[in-house]
């Protein structure tokens, strides 16, 4: 599996209508995700592309990264309030999405998708 860039079309249709549902998170997803807000011209973003293709080859059938880049999708970026670059989104399949904010360590990463994704404490 590799990290999924989505097109607003896509992502109203298997993440979460942003459009019909503006107020309502209402996931549409078969697997937990992780959503990454970025921007080709943050450093930040850039240093995270290799833990998100790593992680998505390592939680590969069991969820979903998505990479959602603000400057061509900025209707799903204004959705979310997204401020600063990388934002996460960590999105179980039944709960509210929790969002992080900054760069993190792959250990980091992998603790928020094992505890809240995954639901197994590490």
């Amino acid at each position: 599996m590799y990290i999924i860039h989505p097109s607003l079309k896509e992502f109203k249709s298997h993440i979460v209508d942003i459009e019909n549902n503006p107020d309502q998170w209402k996931y549409l997803g078969d697997k937990p995700c992780i959503i990454e807000f970025s921007a080709t011209w943050s450093t930040q973003s850039t240093e995270m592309a290799p833990i998100l293709e790593e992680l998505a080859e390592e939680y590969n059938n069991k969820i979903y990264i998505y990479r959602v880049d603000i400057e061509q999708e900025e209707a799903v970026f204004k959705a979310f309030d997204v401020e600063i670059i990388p934002t996460f989104l960590f999105c179980p399949l039944q709960e509210a999405p929790q969002k992080a904010v900054g760069v993190f360590s792959k250990s980091t990463l992998k603790e928020g998708i094992e505890e809240i994704l995954l639901c197994q404490k590490t």
